[in-house]
């Protein structure tokens, strides 16, 4: 496999995040616009695809990707034992497309976080952003 596919797929930084969610959005795109075309007139393409009655060919690909996601954080809940299946999501979401981050603040060797909720980063552990404040010194 290229470098370069392989990077797409791997890459931690925010454009390669950014894009694989553009890419996930134009696939779901493109199966309605498909779908428009193969199953009515071709001419009227562009008024389906903004209508109400065109909102039937959106229904497939859209249930197809929500269906994805939940099974997808449903597994992720089940392999880090997380609580429920709203953080498997939110974790997914943060590994995949960089959205919902989470972020932990560590203050004299301590853990800054509220305790009745749920560190993604605390307990899963990566990708976040990790805020250390310096020691003060004392002498």
């Amino acid at each position: 496999m290229s470098s370069r596919i392989l990077r797409f797929f791997t890459g931690e930084s925010c454009f390669s995040r950014l894009l694989r969610l553009a890419l996930v959005l134009f696939v779901i795109t493109g199966m309605a616009i498909w779908s428009i075309r193969a199953f009515s007139n071709p001419d009227r393409l562009v008024l389906l695809f903004f209508s109400l009655r065109g909102l039937r060919y959106w229904i497939f690909p859209i249930t197809g990707f929500i269906i994805a996601i939940l099974l997808a954080g449903h597994y992720t809940r089940d392999l880090y034992e997380l609580p429920s299946l709203r953080l498997g999501i939110r974790y997914l979401f943060s590994v995949v497309f960089g959205l919902g981050i989470p972020s932990l603040k560590i203050d004299r060797d301590q853990i800054d976080t509220d305790s009745t909720k749920i560190n993604l980063l605390e307990r899963v552990g990566g990708p976040g952003y990790l805020n250390i404040l310096p020691a003060t010194l004392c002498y």
